[in-house]
């Protein structure tokens, strides 16, 4: 392990802790200055964080440049979504009643990993600083996804992503050189988007303290929102037509609106995935849309209204719920399993198999089915109007390989918990893919405090599994990555 360098990953984590513990004083200060309260507990979790933040940063701050080799990149990555969303749960500690503290860590790594899915019943009895806590942590974590996606994961070759790092560098890279300059114009994006859609249902009508929840929770597809109720019922059709465009663009890369705002560069609309993005919620929302309108018979636009909002919803993997979409029937089950399992695009808050995935893997399909018709015919399969090498090609298709088998597995495990098929298979969708709360998960209806500890805990792996796109983390596992070469 000699040519591992921990100390910069202790470094970097520290770092990143310091940080985190300067954001637990926000929902306190909130509290304070509109309700005139002061959450002892929450001021224990960042006095908590800063300490083992700040002893990590100061002991271990290198004297040079920091220079992170490829393991290096591996194990920071991980350590990073390990040991941020478990500290990010500390804060909950104390402050929710009836849960445990496994429950809190559980709910920390939901909402830092945007997946959603809640150990809590009634959001009525918990404090605001708690609910905006958890809107921040789906923010954070939306936001550290991106930067990591298009900075640390084209390097780290992760399921085909090093296409993006080509995409990034030809197109973008001569206007922002630096990874510094990348990440700052990702933040300025995400933070524009989040402000307007704050505004926006503002306008609405809706109270602030909604409208950033939901704001924060949009543009990050995390889904956990400030009230069981809105959640079910989001108030009026332009707070539904809001949130459906700012799920839409936290599930579309978020390179596009740089080319945009940064170099005015619209040819960034025609970009292969994030057509292929529209172009699949469009076909979907029209079928599911149809099937409503003959089902139930009601009007076409409250059909249209509200089946754009579920396949919006799920494809972008944020898994807000205008209805109880299972009470639907079963296709409409079917329908959110397929579009949460392909999720949005590469470089978004999305999870998911990504929709570029199964591009290249259509584009591989149609050059082996060309090659069995005429043998003598060369088909090169392309993307972006450029040739899929063997690499790339093999790095997408293990990819979708262990995805399933990932899914399979976890199914697995659940099941020998005492969940139903459907139950296990569901969690597993969910959790892998980071869908959010609406996919009800369990037979609580949403909330997961009624599950084993055991079953709790690989709910979190999984989680940060799907978050890291699998390989990040697996390949930790593998005797060979820690032999030195």
């Amino acid at each position: 392990m000699n040519n591992i360098n921990l100390k910069t990953t202790f470094y970097i984590v520290g770092g990143l802790l310091t940080g985190l513990s300067m954001t637990m004083l926000l929902p306190v200060a909130y509290e304070f200055l509109v309700y005139e309260l002061f959450n002892i507990r929450f001021f224990y979790a960042f006095v908590t964080t800063f300490f083992f933040g700040i002893m990590l940063w100061l002991s271990f701050k290198p004297s040079g440049e920091i220079n992170l080799g490829t393991k290096d990149a591996f194990i920071t990555t991980t350590a990073i979504w390990l040991v941020l969303p478990l500290f990010s749960g500390l804060p909950f500690i104390g402050n929710i009643p009836g849960i445990s503290i496994l429950d809190c860590f559980f709910e920390g790594f939901s909402s830092f990993t945007t997946t959603g899915a809640t150990v809590i019943t009634d959001i009525k009895k918990i404090d605001k600083c708690v609910i905006l806590w958890r809107s921040i942590l789906q923010w954070l974590g939306g936001i550290g996804i991106v930067v990591m996606a298009m900075t640390f994961f084209p390097q780290l070759r992760i399921g085909g992503i090093q296409l993006y790092r080509s995409e990034f560098s030809d197109k973008t890279n001569k206007i922002l050189p630096k990874i510094s300059q990348i990440a700052s114009a990702i933040l300025s994006v995400y933070a524009f988007f989040t402000v307007l859609c704050i505004l926006l249902l503002l306008l609405t009508g809706t109270k602030f303290f909604d409208a950033l929840c939901f704001a924060m929770s949009s543009i990050s597809t995390g889904g956990l929102t400030s009230s069981n109720e809105i959640t079910q019922g989001i108030g009026s059709v332009w707070n539904e037509i809001i949130i459906m465009f700012f799920m839409l663009i936290g599930g579309s890369p978020f390179i596009l609106y740089i080319r945009i705002l940064f170099n005015k560069d619209w040819s960034a609309f025609h970009d292969s995935q994030f057509k292929s993005y529209v172009l699949y919620i469009l076909i979907t929302t029209a079928i599911v849309t149809l099937w409503y309108f003959y089902s139930n018979h009601t009007n076409m636009f409250v059909a249209l209204r509200k089946s754009s909002f579920l396949v919006i919803s799920y494809v972008s993997t944020t898994g807000l719920a205008l209805d109880n979409y299972h009470e639907w029937g079963s296709f409409i089950s079917l329908m959110i399993f397929i579009l949460s399992l392909s999720g949005g695009c590469s470089g978004s808050t999305s999870g998911g198999i990504k929709i570029f995935r199964f591009q290249i893997l259509i584009n591989l399909t149609q050059k082996y089915l060309k090659q069995l018709k005429n043998s003598y015919q060369i088909s090169v399969p392309k993307f972006q109007n450029e040739n899929i090498s063997e690499n790339i090609a093999f790095a997408v298709m293990a990819f979708a390989v262990i995805y399933f088998f990932t899914i399979l597995v976890l199914s697995v495990i659940f099941s020998l918990q005492g969940l139903s098929f459907h139950e296990s298979i569901t969690i597993s969708v969910c959790t892998l893919g980071n869908v959010g709360s609406g996919l009800d998960l369990s037979p609580t209806n949403g909330s997961l405090a009624s599950l084993n500890v055991f079953t709790k805990i690989v709910m979190m792996f999984s989680m940060i599994l799907g978050r890291l796109e699998l390989i990040t983390i697996l390949i930790l596992f593998m005797p060979s990555f820690w032999k030195e070469k």
